[in-house]
């Protein structure tokens, strides 16, 4: 899908198996580690959960931090 900034800065690619119910959606998240390295962030769920899990799975996106020690 390309450059996104929400729920991360980076880029998002989003695939699906179809409309029904019991389909698979995948999204990965490409985040820059702020090291000449990058982060692959997957979530995985059905369809059906898309508005419930996938929400939550983005709202927890929103306080990724990479941290410098």
């Amino acid at each position: 899908m390309g450059k996104v900034k929400a729920p991360i800065n980076g880029i998002l690619i989003y695939a699906d198996g179809g409309s029904k119910w019991n389909d698979t959606v995948e999204k990965y998240y490409f985040v820059d580690n702020t090291k000449g390295g990058t982060i692959i962030i997957k979530q995985q769920f059905l369809v059906e959960a898309s508005e419930g899990h996938g929400t939550r799975f983005d709202n927890m996106l929103k306080e990724f931090k990479i941290l410098n020690e």
